[in-house]
């Protein structure tokens, strides 16, 4: 039967007496957004002073329900002040369904008038629903102090508000809080239950705890739950990939796939976001064939994050392949796309996507225009650069951050222009941060600035002493300019203040397994194999008029020592591997932890020459595309 007869026959039925529980089981049934405002339009011209069509307080209900699973605000609206008209907003059944809608309808204001109007809050219902509103909406602090509140006037929790405060704890991050909370479970004896051992699972994972890396008490209580569902299931998910432990995420993933559960659009949107960071180009595909054979294909925030995912494999191809197979785009897409060309080397197409991203209406952001501003430093485009931000300010009303500022930065140095990069980094609007400091020095570093090099490592080290990278980066500087002794001095304030240099870490994936290397390593299975290769290739490399960069090295070692060390880099062990394993022509991919080192980057400009391979390697700041001896990023990287 069509809308338009549904609510005519709606208007009809309200004018006979005794027919509202046939008019309740028509709107219900139907869940038509038309027939609901008809239906409330109807009561409430036609609630006289005829007791007979006067709905009673469950009518209200069933029709308040409706409105918050429609999000329909306005009708709530418009229903309520007929049960205010009819002062029966004091009652505490229909009381606590207001708040359950204002809430749903994302108006908590009203939901705590509607709170607060109840003449008896002697229940824990009326309680429950109000931190509810709260959590929803992203009210934590004020959900918690109900939370809490709730307590101090004597009612208990069940396990209902136990699942809102857990919640509401989680998106602030509340270890304290949450760690109460979780004690308040125990002593209920409600931990094993489905609903709230998710709420624990969720929160832990948002919590830093977890985020250390240590997610060993979000698997305990996942253990211990009586029945899984497919909602605990994408909250462990989501809560290791949360927790930086992406293979273990993805691990999770197929379990849960094997068990028989559904995955949600957050366990998609989850194990998405671990395969981008992993690099887990072969684990993508698979992902991205199983979401568009689902019911979420066209969700525009999913896709998006294929879309992310594929660039941060490296693969710009599949990437710009999935974000034109999108049915819609928002302004993020188009962000996302142009990120991805610009982080692969791939300079012209991000500034072309960039222009149809305004012929097609979209309005850039920030992060757009960071993605912009890291094209023009690579490309050298000063001039351009300065024009984007000029845009930015005038077009767009964007105050230019941090990260533009860096940006700038990068495209200084990349001229030459270290002194203007200084200068900079010294007089931006905003406090000098690692960032800015650390392209800077890596900048002096590469051209050879010593004087300079000295003078920002010292500044850097003022802002941010506690972590390895001005310190390693100094040393580095001081040992390439044979300043042993300034060299020394720099090692030992790092181990006086118990500084350890972060060890170069590469993964590689082969035959479906990833396998990982540290610098030096010696224990992998070929082990001897790997170093034959390696030996094999640097005879052809030497050969074909490759000079090792020896300067690395800061160690007093003779010249064949110190090439023999730099062989041991950690991202060479993993190229080595993919040799010996792999059919000749594959492409291989390797994962960095850090910046790859001038000798490596020459090294693998010459094995993808020599052995004809498509190299890619995601360092920390960007990918490579090895071919044929060069790479995208132009040795700058």
């Amino acid at each position: 039967m069509p809308a338009v007869e549904l609510a005519g026959l709606s208007a009809s039925l309200w004018r006979i007496p005794s027919r509202t529980a046939e008019i309740l089981k028509l709107s219900d049934k139907v869940g038509d957004p038309g027939l609901l405002k008809a239906t409330i339009l109807n009561l409430c011209k036609n609630s006289g002073d005829d007791p007979s069509s006067k709905p009673d307080l469950e009518t209200y209900a069933s029709l308040l329900r409706q409105c918050a699973s429609a999000r329909a605000l306005d009708l709530g609206q418009l229903l309520h002040e007929e049960i205010a008209r009819r002062r029966f907003d004091g009652y505490t059944f229909l009381g606590n369904t207001l708040i359950t809608m204002y809430g749903s309808c994302g108006d908590v204001d009203r939901a705590k008038k509607a709170f607060d109007r109840i003449d008896s809050r002697n229940n824990t219902v009326s309680w429950n629903s109000m931190i509810a509103g709260y959590a929803q909406n992203a009210f934590s602090k004020e959900a918690l102090k109900l939370f809490k509140a709730m307590d101090l006037q004597g009612f208990q929790p069940n396990k209902v508000t136990f699942v809102s405060a857990l919640d509401a704890a989680g998106n602030l991050g509340a270890l304290p809080e949450g760690s109460a909370i979780h004690e308040e479970v125990l002593e209920h004896d409600c931990e094993t239950d489905t609903a709230v051992a998710t709420a624990l699972i969720n929160f832990f994972g948002k919590c830093p705890y977890c985020q250390s890396g240590d997610p060993h008490q979000v698997q305990a209580i996942f253990d211990r739950m009586r029945d899984r569902d497919d909602v605990s299931w994408s909250t462990l998910v989501g809560a290791y990939a949360q927790s930086n432990q992406h293979r273990t995420s993805m691990e999770l993933f197929k379990k849960m796939d094997v068990e028989g559960y559904k995955p949600t659009r957050f366990t998609f949107m989850s194990v998405v976001d671990a395969c981008g960071k992993l690099s887990a180009l072969r684990e993508g595909r698979v992902l991205h064939s199983s979401i568009m054979n689902s019911a979420l294909k066209w969700d525009v925030v999913l896709q998006n994050g294929i879309v992310n995912m594929f660039g941060r494999c490296g693969s710009v191809e599949e990437s710009s392949s999935a974000f034109q197979e999108m049915l819609q785009r928002d302004a993020v897409s188009w962000s996302i796309m142009i990120s991805a060309f610009a982080h692969n080397g791939h300079g012209a197409e991000a500034l072309e996507t960039f222009l149809a991203m305004n012929l097609d209406g979209q309005t850039p952001d920030e992060l757009t225009f960071v993605s912009i501003l890291s094209v023009c430093a690579h490309a050298g485009l000063l001039r351009d650069a300065r024009g984007h931000l000029v845009d930015m300010v005038g077009d767009y009303a964007l105050v230019p951050g941090l990260d533009h500022y860096v940006c700038l930065v990068d495209l200084l140095c990349r001229s030459g222009r270290l002194g203007a990069a200084e200068e900079l980094v010294e007089t931006m609007p905003y406090e000098p941060h690692g960032s800015a400091w650390l392209t800077l020095l890596a900048a002096c570093k590469m051209q050879g600035d010593l004087k300079r090099g000295a003078r920002v490592g010292k500044s850097f080290l003022a802002t941010d002493p506690d972590t390895s990278a001005p310190y390693a980066l100094l040393s580095s500087i001081y040992a390439e300019a044979k300043r042993v002794n300034e060299m020394r001095i720099v090692r030992k304030a790092m181990e006086e203040r118990g500084i350890k240099k972060q060890a170069g870490c590469s993964y590689i994936e082969v035959h479906d397994r990833v396998h990982e290397f540290k610098a030096g390593e010696v224990s992998h299975p070929r082990h001897r194999d790997i170093l034959y290769e390696l030996m094999q290739i640097q005879r052809k490399m030497v050969e074909a008029g490759c000079v090792r960069d020896t300067r690395l090295v800061s160690y007093d070692l003779e010249e064949e020592e110190k090439e023999n060390l730099l062989t041991y880099h950690s991202e060479k062990l993993a190229i080595g591997l993919g040799l010996v394993t792999t059919r000749p022509g594959t492409e291989l991919r390797v994962v960095k932890n850090l910046r790859v080192c001038s000798d490596c980057h020459t090294a693998i400009k010459f094995i993808s020459r020599i052995c004809g391979r498509r190299i890619v390697v995601r360092d920390c700041n960007r990918f490579h595309h090895f071919e044929d001896g060069v790479c995208s990023c132009n040795d700058y990287w």
